[in-house]
C-alpha cells in the first residue's frame, strides 16, 4: 500500500485519542480507506469507504476481535463511522473523510494561505468563524451522546449486539420494544433475579439464540425474530443443555412455550 494521509494536530483533543486501542483502529481504517471511488467485486466502494472484518482489522492492529468490536461501537456512538454488515463482509465509511483528507494540492494550498494571509476579508473571518462554531456545536452534541447513561433496557439490546458481534440497530425504538417485551416475559418467571443476574441470563439466551444452526435463523438473528419466532427457537433450545444464570436455556423455552403459547408476544 503506498501514499500518504493527512493528520491535523487537532487529533490530540479528540476524545478517543488516549484510548489506544479505539485510537489504533480508527488511524488503520484511515489509512486502509478508498482515497477514489472504486469498485470491489461489482460492489461500489466510495472514497471514504472500505470493505473488511473484525477478523482483518484484528490481525492487522493487533487486538483481539472482542477489542475491535467494542472500539467499532465506540466509533459509531460517536458518529465517526457508519458500518453496513452483510453475512459475507462489512462496509465501513469514514464519515468525516472528506474532513480529514481534504482533496487539494500543495501548491494550491499555499498560493491560497498566502493570499489570505495578504488580503484578509470580511467573507473569509465570518466563514471561519461559522465553521468554528459549527464544529464546536457538533462536538459538544457528541459530548451528550456519549455521556448519557442508557437505560436497562438499552442494556439488553447492547448484550444482543455484543454476543452477535456484527449486529447493526438500525431503529433503536424498535430494538427497544423488542427487548422489553423479552424482559418482561423474563421477570414474570424470575422476578426476584436482580439486574445482573437478569442480564447474564439473557446474555447466555441471546448467545444460545445466535449459535442456532439452522441456515436462516442464523443469517437473520435480531431482537425481532426472536419475539416473532420464539416458538420455533425456543423449541429448538429446549433440546439444549447450556446452562445460563438464573436458568438454564432449557427452562427459558419451556416458560415461554408452556404458558404462552404461540401468540405470547401478540398485541
Amino acid at each position: 500500500m503506498e501514499g500518504w494521509i493527512k493528520l491535523h494536530r487537532k487529533i490530540l483533543e479528540w476524545e478517543w485519542y488516549k484510548d489506544d486501542k479505539t485510537f489504533r483502529v480508527f488511524i488503520y481504517l484511515l489509512l486502509s480507506a478508498n482515497f477514489e471511488n472504486k469498485k470491489w467485486k461489482g460492489i461500489e466502494v466510495n472514497r471514504g469507504q472500505l470493505i473488511t472484518g473484525r477478523m482483518s482489522i484484528s490481525e492487522n492492529v493487533g487486538i483481539s476481535e472482542r477489542s475491535v468490536r467494542t472500539c467499532l461501537n465506540r466509533l459509531k456512538t460517536t458518529s465517526e463511522l457508519t458500518i453496513k454488515t452483510t453475512n459475507r463482509y462489512s462496509l465501513i465509511t469514514i464519515n468525516k473523510y472528506e474532513a480529514y483528507q481534504i482533496n487539494e494540492e500543495t501548491n494550491d494550498q499555499k498560493t491560497d494561505q498566502q493570499t489570505a494571509n495578504k488580503r484578509p476579508t470580511n467573507d473569509q473571518q465570518t466563514t471561519t468563524t461559522k465553521e468554528y462554531k459549527k464544529e464546536k456545536k457538533e462536538k459538544n452534541i457528541r459530548k451528550e451522546e456519549a455521556n448519557k447513561s442508557p437505560d436497562f433496557i438499552d442494556s439488553i439490546v447492547n448484550c444482543f449486539v455484543e454476543e452477535h458481534g456484527n449486529y447493526e440497530v438500525i431503529i433503536p425504538g424498535k430494538e427497544r420494544e423488542m427487548a422489553g417485551k423479552i424482559l418482561k416475559i423474563y421477570k414474570k418467571r424470575f422476578p426476584d433475579a436482580n439486574s445482573e443476574e437478569t442480564l447474564m441470563a439473557l446474555r447466555d439466551y441471546f448467545k444460545s439464540c445466535i449459535n442456532i444452526q439452522d441456515a436462516w435463523l442464523k443469517n437473520n438473528m435480531s431482537l425481532s425474530i426472536i419475539v416473532s419466532k420464539f416458538n420455533e427457537i425456543n423449541k429448538i433450545l429446549s433440546n439444549g443443555t447450556n446452562k445460563g444464570s438464573g436458568a438454564t436455556d432449557k427452562e427459558f423455552a419451556e416458560f415461554y412455550a408452556n404458558r404462552y403459547g404461540t401468540d405470547a408476544f401478540v398485541e
